[in-house]
């Protein structure tokens, strides 16, 4: 960073991680503010913000989460769980067909109420409801009753 700079290196990390994967740039092309991209993901993943792989069937019929990952194939319809990816000429690894990320929403909540100024923001379903009996706002409806 230089002297007088508004953005900070995590900011400047966070706005370049989405940057790069969305665009599909090479880790070449990204040689300002962190040097690697490792430096990068390093430094945003102080904020517990992570993503969670899950392995999945290509037909969508099952995940494989918790006492599952063990299994090699489908519970439904048989199909092998992992494909063989070659490295080199002898290496051979498996890898999952298909993979699905999932973002836990309870860290992310507590991220966003540790902020004074997006708290309020967050809690204005609940001081603005009006009780006329009309459905005005998702939460007036019975599932945001129960998130809250």
């Amino acid at each position: 960073m230089y002297e007088g700079a508004l953005d900070s290196k995590l900011s400047i990390s966070a706005r370049l991680l989405p940057s790069k994967s969305n665009w599909n740039v090479p880790d070449q092309c990204l040689d300002c503010l962190p040097k690697k991209i490792y430096d990068a993901k390093r430094l945003v993943s102080k904020l517990g913000l992570e993503a969670k792989r899950i392995d999945c069937c290509m037909d969508g019929c099952m995940l494989y989460y918790n006492s599952d990952g063990a299994l090699t194939e489908y519970k439904f319809c048989n199909k092998p769980k992992y494909r063989a990816y070659t490295v080199g000429r002898s290496n051979r690894k498996l890898v999952p067909v298909k993979v699905m990320f999932y973002l836990p929403i309870i860290p992310r909540l507590q991220r966003i109420f540790a902020s004074m100024q997006t708290t309020s923001q967050m809690t204005w379903h609940y001081e603005n409801r009006r009780s006329s009996g009309m459905l005005r706002h998702p939460s007036n409806g019975e599932a945001w009753k129960h998130f809250d």
